[in-house]
């Protein structure tokens, strides 16, 4: 064999598995920092549905409250709105009233005494309200946002009681904005 032939054979074997170390290590690396995202990623998820989760117990605690106005128990429906708005703590959120038909009595997103929109909540009786549950709702078009929101229905036994429904919701622009401001990791 000549020279060449040898230089050339040891520098194959030492190319090559230089090369192939540096591939696995590289696919190693790879693999870490595709679980270090995964891993970032769930972290995230999970801080997100905790702050959604907290501002769903905090509403369905306020309209729990609000349930137990006297102002409400008495049929006292504007006081009760001035209440319920001042009781609102959310810039795009806002309370509203069903008797068990599903029917609105009031609504703080309109002034008291205007008329109530007609968009929003589908028609019958309102989730929750039969067997006493609290329901959180998908997302619907509101007519008071013109835009799609969400809510959290709470039963209520109010005006004589009676059943009813006292429906905190928010504007699905909300929850974006609660997240971004958190600073979610």
């Amino acid at each position: 064999m000549r020279i060449h032939a040898y230089l050339f054979l040891m520098s194959a074997g030492i190319r090559v598995p230089v090369v192939l170390f540096a591939g696995i290590a590289l696919n190693m690396l790879q693999n870490a920092q595709r679980d270090d995202a995964l891993r970032g990623l769930a972290e995230t998820a999970r801080a997100v549905a905790l702050l959604v989760e907290r501002e769903l117990y905090s509403a369905e605690a306020a309209l729990r409250v609000l349930g137990a106005s006297p102002s409400l128990a008495s049929a006292r429906l504007g006081t009760f709105h001035n209440e319920a708005r001042m009781a609102s703590r959310r810039p795009k959120g806002w309370t509203v009233l069903l008797d068990a038909r599903g029917r609105r009595l009031l609504n703080t997103a309109v002034p008291w005494g205007n008329a109530l929109p007609v968009a929003g909540f589908a028609a019958g009786t309102p989730p929750g309200a039969a067997d006493g549950r609290t329901t959180v709702s998908n997302l619907f078009y509101s007519g008071a946002a013109q835009r799609l929101a969400t809510s959290v229905n709470v039963p209520v036994a109010a005006l004589a009681g009676a059943r009813h429904s006292l429906v905190e919701v928010f504007d699905s622009g909300y929850f974006t904005e609660l997240i971004a401001s958190a600073r979610v990791p």
